[in-house]
């Protein structure tokens, strides 16, 4: 992949949820070192302030601050009035649902609580940041002179484990978790390239998902051998490469 411009993603403002620690925090720096606006939300506010503080001084933009949102994912009810008095989320052209809650017991050591958290932190809130963000695009206008403007970009990490021929006990919440992630993106992307056929003049909004290796700087990475074949590992160097293939692919593209 050929090097990109350091004001390749200028213009843009992603939401990374998860974003003040590991891929998440890998992905903040890489949005931002290529000219975009970056809002990480999760839980942490002081690992929130620590990463903005960093990206606002490593990456200074002339279109605005670097910032964050302090939110629970698992509780995903109040998200839709969140996201509603959140001014960076409706000028965002890019979501990364990058927040995950992983698990390292058998299930029926698991309690209740902890699968709810699952599956809310790894599901149930990407899908509710996707409607919202589709809702905020299509009633986007494009900058003038720009017919690529109103592009946009969503992009779900979800894990290996999510495929049928790789099996890891006790996580079988997670696997459950992540495996309908993807399938819930393969589905929406079918949705918008429909939408897409059906309105020729509206916005192009790329839907994808990212299936990772496991990743050792992860708490799920970590509790596996990384010698064992059938679980390939993944670097946060090669996860922000294919982030910004796609998202080169997706703000040049234009409708024809």
């Amino acid at each position: 992949m050929p090097t990109l411009s350091r004001s390749f993603l200028k213009g843009q403002r992603a939401v990374i949820t998860g974003g003040s620690t590991g891929i998440g925090s890998a992905l903040a720096t890489e949005i931002s070192s290529l000219g975009g606006l970056v809002t990480i939300l999760s839980r942490n506010q002081a690992r929130l302030e620590t990463k903005v503080q960093e990206l606002n001084r490593e990456f200074p933009n002339e279109e605005g601050k670097h910032d964050f949102v302090v939110y629970d994912l698992k509780n995903p009810h109040n998200l839709p009035q969140t996201l509603q008095d959140m001014q960076t989320f409706q000028e965002a052209t890019i979501l990364i649902n990058c927040a995950g809650l992983s698990q390292a017991r058998l299930l029926m050591n698991t309690p209740l609580t902890e699968i709810q958290d699952i599956v809310n932190v790894n599901l149930v809130s990407p899908i509710l940041l996707c409607k919202f963000f589709l809702k905020h695009a299509v009633r986007s206008r494009p900058s003038l002179g720009n017919s690529t403007s109103l592009n946009r970009s969503i992009i779900n990490i979800s894990s290996v484990v999510s495929q049928d021929d790789i099996n890891l006990p006790g996580s079988s919440v997670y696997t459950a978790s992540k495996g309908a992630l993807t399938r819930f993106t393969h589905v929406l992307r079918e949705e918008q390239q429909l939408i897409e056929k059906r309105r020729p003049t509206g916005p192009h909004i790329g839907v994808h998902v990212l299936n990772l290796g496991l990743v050792p700087e992860t708490a799920i990475g970590s509790t596996v051998k990384h010698d064992n074949p059938l679980f390939p590992t993944t670097s946060p160097t090669e996860i922000c490469s294919r982030v910004a293939q796609l998202l080169q692919e997706d703000f040049s593209y234009r409708r024809t």
